[in-house]
């Protein structure tokens, strides 16, 4: 497993504005996509209103925690994470 600063180091992470790290990988007219790196330093981010989509897709550490509140005041939990077997995915 790598450390924090190497994966930082490998990927070309910056700090992000919401805490934690990123990289833009991919930027269109519609879309963009990011690699994302949160820490036990930080282990979470700010709550922010999105005006598209996210798709999240996790490769190491995990579970990850997703709150998922809905413009009819529903809201949810998704766990996204490596163990299959208790639900963790999102």
């Amino acid at each position: 497993m790598r450390t924090v600063q190497e994966l930082i180091l490998k990927l070309g992470l910056q700090p992000h504005p919401e805490r934690g790290y990123y990289r833009e990988t991919y930027r269109a007219t519609a879309s963009t996509a990011i690699y994302f790196l949160i820490t036990a330093n930080e282990p979470a981010t700010f709550l922010h209103r999105l005006v598209s989509d996210e798709v999240f897709h996790l490769y190491d550490g995990g579970p990850l925690e997703i709150l998922r509140l809905f413009p009819d005041g529903t809201w949810d939990v998704a766990v996204l994470g490596m163990d299959l077997d208790a639900d963790e995915r999102a």
